[in-house]
């Protein structure tokens, strides 16, 4: 893999090369599955180019697509710049380290081809796979990395993309976290988006979803945070059958 993200590099002169990766559970048939993201138009081939560098305030979607910075190789003056938040447990701190190395990146180049295999399966330590309390540590890491938007000073340019991948992963955790944390996590959510409003936030990478969540949080309304997957999961239900009914 990093033998074909180097010759990429050298290719284009890159700060930065990303690449497609593989979801990866030996649970499963099968047992490798191209990643996908939850919203098509965020895949790595749809918002991004692929023969030619560029800076992501062009192609700003990239900075929703995951993290995936172990599918990404990173010139050494890059990294020279940039120090990864530290903290105790798989807390997500790919988000603002990528967020940073993709805005200070002046030569991006991305790799429409799957090579890493990221394993996601019972008992691993990745926070997709966690329950517990180190789950509420999500919304620390999107604090640090708005923060730091906020001292490149970017966090205006940027405001959209980088609350469209924040609802997304939070969003994803509150449903997975157990039932006892949920009240705790909603709390901090509510901090955390309590200055949406104000910074004049358009949601428009929102789902409707998304946005029901949001509303929620911003009215502090914690039990209809709870009915909101299950809106969506009958919503889907019903949109099925629908689909088979008229077949």
């Amino acid at each position: 893999m990093y033998e074909k993200l180097y010759k990429k590099a050298k290719e284009f002169n890159s700060d930065l090369v990303k690449c497609m990766f593989y979801d990866y559970n030996s649970t499963r048939t099968p047992k490798d599955k191209l990643y996908v993201q939850k919203h098509k138009d965020f895949e790595l081939f749809n918002c991004t180019p692929e023969d030619k560098t560029f800076k992501v305030e062009e192609y700003p979607k990239l900075l929703i697509y995951h993290s995936s910075i172990w599918a990404t190789l990173y010139h050494r003056t890059l990294i020279e710049r940039v120090r990864f938040q530290e903290s105790k447990g798989a807390t997500y701190q790919d988000f603002p380290f990528a967020m940073e190395t993709l805005i200070l990146a002046d030569k991006i180049t991305t790799l429409r081809k799957a090579f890493y295999h990221y394993r996601q399966e019972p008992l691993n330590i990745s926070s997709v796979k966690q329950t517990d309390q180190n789950l509420i540590k999500m919304v620390d890491q999107c604090i640090y990395a708005k923060n730091k938007l906020i001292s490149l000073g970017v966090f205006e340019k940027f405001k959209e993309e980088f609350y469209g991948h924040a609802i997304s992963l939070l969003r994803g955790f509150y449903y997975q976290i157990q039932d006892d944390l949920k009240p705790h996590f909603f709390e901090k959510l509510v901090d955390f988006f309590n200055d949406a409003l104000s910074e004049n936030l358009s949601c428009k990478y929102f789902n409707q979803d998304e946005k029901d969540f949001l509303f929620c949080i911003l009215k502090k309304d914690f039990s209809n945070s709870l009915s909101c997957k299950r809106k969506s999961l009958l919503y889907k239900l019903k949109r099925m059958l629908k689909i088979l009914l008229e077949r």
